[in-house]
Order: C-alpha cells, then structure tokens, then sequence
C-alpha cells in the first residue's frame, strides 16, 4: 500500500558530480595534508606504497562500496538505515556521536587556519618577526637578571632591542615540536623560550597555552571571532540542505587541488626540493617486512575514507536508486590515494628546501599534524619571495579542505535527526542545521581557551581510536553472513522473510554474538591497565559493528540481490569474500595490534593530570553506549518470549525497501509509507 507524504521531500542530488565531488570533500581531509606524508615517509618512503594500496583494494573498496549501496538502496541515512536489522540500530547512533564530537573540535582547527589566513595578509608575517611578548630563542640577544633584551628583525635585519619582562613556562611534547632546555655561560632561564620563531608564535600568540588540561584558562577571543566565523560559513552553505551543499562543494571540493597544483609548482622550483622528493619517494624495501609499516598502511586507510563515520553512508542516501555505486566505489579510493601522495610532494619539496636552508637533514625537519602546518611550513613560507602571497594560498587551502570536510559532518547529523523524525522536522531542515551548528559552536568554546590546545588532543586521541572499527566490522558481518544465505534470499526472488522456518541463521547469528563476548572478554581480562582500552575506542569499535551486522547477519547473497536490482549487474564475487572474510580479518589484526601497542595520552605527551585518561576512557564509550542500550530498549519493548522477540529484531523492518516500492518517486523519499509491522520496529 503506497505510503502517505510525510510532509516534505526528503531530496536528492541534482547530478552525479555532486555527489563525486560531496564524497571527495568529506575523504579528503587535513589528515591527507598533515598525516599521510608523514608516515609514508616514516614507513619505507615508496615502499609504503605497496602497503597501502594493497590496504585501499582489501578494505578500502570493499568497504566504500558497502556503504554507498546499503544506503543507496534504501534511500536512509545512517541514523535510520539500520532498520535492516533493528536490533543493531544503536550502530546509525553511533555513528553519529562520532561524527558530532568531531564535527566540534574539527571547526577549532578551521579557526585556527583561519586566523593564519588573515594574518596572513599583514606587512611583516606575524611569526617571521619578534614580537614584544613572544619568547624565542632566534630573538634573544642577552639576558640580565629577570630581563630579557629582544630584537625586532626579519630574519636578518635587527633593530631597536625591545624589554620583554613576561616569564612563562614552556610546553614541550605537543605537536613534536622540541624546546631547547639547556643553559649556556652567563644565560639563565633558556627553558622558558621557544627555538624558533613560528614556535613561539604557535604557542603564545595563537594558542597562549597554558601548563595543563587542568589550567583552562580564559577564552582567546580571536580564535572565538574565527570558530564563529567558521560555523557561520558552515550554516550558510547548507541553509538548503544538500540542494545548497551540491553547489557549494564544486568550490570547495576544487580550490583546494588547484592550489596545491600552485603549491607543488613552486615547490618543486626552490633549491632542494629534489632532495626532499628522494627522501618521501625513495623505496626501503626493508621495512614492507614490518608488521607496523602494514598496520601504518592499513589505519591511514581507514581514517582517510572516513568508514565508521556515516559521511558516505548519508550521502549515497540521497543517490537516484539506479545511480552505479559499483563505479563510485572503485572512483573514490583512486582519488583519494592520489590526493595523499600528490600532498606528499608538496609537502616534502618544501620541507626539502627547509632542510638546505637551515642546513639540516629532512629527517629532522619533518613533523606531522599541527607541528607541520602551523610551525614547520610557515616558517619555510616567509622565506619565499611574497612571502604573503604563499602563506594566504597555503592556509586558504586548508580552511578549504576543512570546510569541505565540516559539511559532510554537519550534514550527516542533520541527516540522521530528519530521517529519525520526519514528520516533526523534514519540513524544519534548516531550523535543524541551524540547532546542529549553534550547539556544536558552543561545545567548541572549552577548546578555544588556553588550556583548549590539550582537551582537543584528548578528545581526538581517544574519540578516534576506540569504537569506529568494531562498529564497521558489525555492519559487515550482520549483512554478509545472516541476511544474504541461501535460506535468505531477496524478496526479488519471490522469497519473504516471513516464510523462513530455519533457525540455523538465528542459531549461527547467536554463536558469532557469544564468539564476539569471549573475543572480548579475553580481550579485556588480559589488559593491564584500563588506560589500554583507549585504542578500543570509537574508530575500531564502529568498524567492527558494522562489518558485522552488514557481511554476517544481513547476508552478502542478499545484499548482492539488492545491489544487482539498482546497477542491473552482479558485483564481481571477489567483494562478497571481501565482505565475509578479508575485511572483518583485517579489522580485527588492526584493532588488537592496535590495542596491545596502545599508550595512553599521558604517556606520551606533557600536560595531562592522572584524571585525562580516565575522562578519555569515557569519552571513547561514548558511540559504543547506543549500542547496547537500543538493542535492550529494542527487545525489551516487544511481546513474546525472548526466543521471537530475538527472531523479530533480526528481521528487516518492513521499511527496509527500495524508496520506489515505498510509493514515491525516486527523488521523493517518504520514510512512513509503509507502515513499520511490529512496534520495535517504529519510532527511533
């Protein structure tokens, strides 16, 4: 029976490029700038090419292609689309606290570049020159007493000594970046300045870091003005939704390459970059024998396609249901490779040039993360002729890369929330991104402070790492292994589920589940710290459920049913043993390896009081909780002894149907038109 409107079109893509382009953004991240040369480099330099395709083509395709034709089939995104098997409709949940958590501290590094951004545009670069207040080691001319006598210059010319009396102590592990702490004759206190310049800059004049997590200190309000500025640009790119954000990202999506073309072409220009290249590309073929170079490989993969986070999920929701997602699934992980190692020659060809020019190694030159792009690089950028000429392209083209990325996480929340709830808010779309980005702009404000520097790292060391991978390898399994068997069939086949009389499936389903609690449990009896569950978290957990639910309970025979109706051809048989077995394998290799080798953030970094780790730990339980609690609200709510209730949630919902069956166009997507069976399976 066709179903009634809900009240609003849910949408879709006026054209395939969007979508394209939409994927791109939100694959291509600041990790694909700051991370991926980095840990090539460290890794076998073109060696860790092998491994990190072998890793793209193992998991990476299968797992893109997972999620783009789930979705695309049931035209639901993430925070719904789990009505394929209700009892796992916790994963879409956490999900999506993934992606909000980080949708909060990912704008506080888009203010940050924004702010280089307009500095940018001064006379003198800010960190090029000495600054009254700014500490340095490349300023400090003499030291007398409690005194300190700078020199404002630009690089080479002094000028006029400035008295600088502010003492501040130093922070030293963040970032790699180093601080000199040793004392020569007749200078005293050189523990209280910054090496260069750009540290310095960084530290005070940016961040004004405090000691510790346990300091918060006041706001800096400049970077307040731009988290600000930053969510406002956010909304106004997605006012209208998708429709608005399909424009938006032709922008977005390639400014960022055409300046990073302009970036590599200068780079590749200045005296030894050549050197920098050989250093990134040259192959040690030594290190493909090390089990931690694969695991390199395979953990850039995962963190660069973003599988865990739902982005994909949400946008192959809004896809014409015949859209070839096959094709999309084998076009994403090629650019975004090729993005990674196209980034990595223009990172190491300037780092190249930093090393002649300091005299250095690239070995010691060569940082990650903030380290990199907010010391390392602004300080080879003002040597450069226009010095701010290069400094505004080069920090455009991260608040780019970071904008194009920021919609995807907005979105997929506001996603989730109207699909959970569409008759109180598809008609209210705006008024949601609107709620999404004012929420998520004050949950910011912490991070903005002068203790924020060290609740972001926290944040991000633990947020990424616990639960993202086991909720993929869940949603893989429960597709691959209980939905498609022979006994499962697709509907297409003139097969319904009503008419199984086998328990086999239920009897398999309940066996993966209790080999899953031992997994665990002898995962947990053996650690020996509670501070190692801190890889566990957010990331690892989320992959493993959803390889799970996906390969082992809804079936790849059916799966590859559905996506034969929407492509018209049957997927090569190589990603339903994918799906099955190389990429739930793989998964669990990466998350132990990963666990057994996890150090918690106070280990490895200064700052942080006892109590860090443990407000880590529960922040990483955060996308796990839904879990658990939808799965006992799901079966607690129906009737019958807990035998058919365990049999009815493992069922698909009867709205897990193609949007066309539901009644509606195909760019039309009504979420009531069927009717919802069973109470567990109504509501969210």
């Amino acid at each position: 029976m066709p179903g009634k409107k809900s009240g609003s079109e849910r949408g879709g893509w006026d054209s395939w490029f969007e979508f394209l382009f939409s994927c791109l953004g939100s694959m291509v991240g600041l990790g694909n700038i700051w991370r991926f040369p980095y840990v090539c480099y460290r890794s076998g330099g073109g060696a860790f090419l092998i491994p990190f395709f072998v890793s793209m083509i193992v998991c990476g395709c299968p797992l893109i292609f997972l999620e783009t034709a789930y979705c695309q089939y049931s035209s639901l995104g993430p925070g719904k689309v789990w009505v394929v098997c209700p009892l796992f409709k916790g994963i879409g949940f956490g999900m999506m606290t993934v992606t909000f958590v980080v949708s909060i501290y990912y704008t506080v590094i888009m203010a940050w570049t924004l702010y280089y951004v307009v500095s940018s545009f001064r006379a003198s670069l800010p960190w090029s020159v000495c600054q009254p207040g700014l500490r340095s080691l490349e300023c400090l001319e003499m030291v007398n007493g409690n005194d300190s006598l700078m020199f404002d210059s630009n690089r080479n010319n002094a000028s006029t000594p400035t008295l600088l009396t502010t003492a501040a102590p130093v922070v030293a592990n963040l970032s790699t970046v180093s601080v000199v702490s040793t004392e020569a004759s007749g200078v005293h206190n050189l523990s209280d300045f910054y090496e260069t310049n750009e540290e310095a800059y960084w530290f005070q004049g940016v961040l004004n870091i405090s000691t510790g997590l346990g300091e918060l200190g006041e706001i800096q309000w400049p970077i307040l003005v731009c988290l600000l500025v930053a969510w406002i640009l956010v909304f106004l790119c997605l006012i209208r939704g998708i429709k608005s954000m399909g424009k938006v990202v032709y922008v977005a999506a390639t400014v960022p390459y055409l300046i990073l073309t302009c970036l590599l072409i200068r780079g590749c220009l200045l005296p030894g970059a050549g050197n920098g290249l050989y250093f990134y590309m040259v192959p040690v073929w030594d290190k493909l024998l090390s089990f931690q170079v694969w695991r390199n490989a395979a953990s850039q993969v995962f963190f660069s396609i973003g599988m865990g986070f739902g982005l994909i999920s949400t946008l192959a929701s809004y896809n014409k249901f015949h859209n070839n997602c096959y094709r999309d699934a084998m076009i994403l992980p090629v650019l975004d490779c090729g993005t990674s190692v196209f980034a990595g020659l223009i990172i190491f060809s300037f780092l190249g040039y930093m090393a002649s020019i300091t005299g250095k190694s690239v070995d010691q030159v060569a940082q990650e993360g903030p380290g990199l792009v907010f010391v390392a690089y602004p300080s080879v950028l003002s040597t450069l002729p226009l010095p701010q000429l290069w400094s505004v392209l080069f920090f455009s083209m991260l608040f780019f890369v970071g904008l194009d990325s920021q919609f995807m996480h907005v979105q997929g929340v506001a996603t989730a929330l109207t699909d959970c709830f569409p008759d109180q808010l598809r008609q209210r779309k705006t008024q949601v991104t609107l709620a999404v980005c004012v929420i998520s702009f004050f949950l910011g404000i912490p991070i903005t402070t002068q203790g924020g520097f060290y609740l972001l790292n926290l944040i991000d060391w633990y947020i990424a790492s616990f639960s993202v991978m086991f909720i993929v390898f869940l949603e893989v399994m429960v597709l691959a292994w209980i939905y498609g068997r022979k006994i499962m069939v697709c509907r297409v086949n003139g097969v319904t589920l009503s008419s199984l009389r086998s328990w086999s499936k239920l009897g398999f389903m309940v066996g993966i589940k209790i080999m899953v609690c031992r997994v665990n449990g002898v995962t947990l009896s053996s650690l020996r710290s509670w501070s190692k569950l801190g890889f566990m978290g957010e990331w690892s957990n989320i992959v493993f459920l959803e390889v799970m639910v996906l390969a082992w309970i809804y079936g790849t025979d059916r799966l590859f049913e559905d996506i034969s109706a929407m492509i018209g051809d049957r997927p090569h048989v190589i990603f339903k043993f994918a799906w099955k077995y190389f990429t739930p394998a793989f998964v669990i290799v990466l998350w132990l390896s990963g666990l057994f080798n996890f150090t918690s953030i106070g280990e490895e970094n200064t700052g942080y009081p006892p109590w860090a780790d443990t407000l880590g730990i529960l922040i990483g339980f955060l996308p796990i909780l839904p879990v658990p609690v939808k799965m006992a609200w799901t079966l607690l709510r129906d009737e019958g002894d807990f035998r058919k209730r365990l049999r009815r949630c493992v069922r698909p919902s009867p709205l897990w149907k193609p949007a066309v069956e539901r009644g509606v166009k195909d760019d039309d997507y009504d979420l009531d038109g069927s009717g919802e069976g069973t109470s567990l399976n109504g509501g969210v």
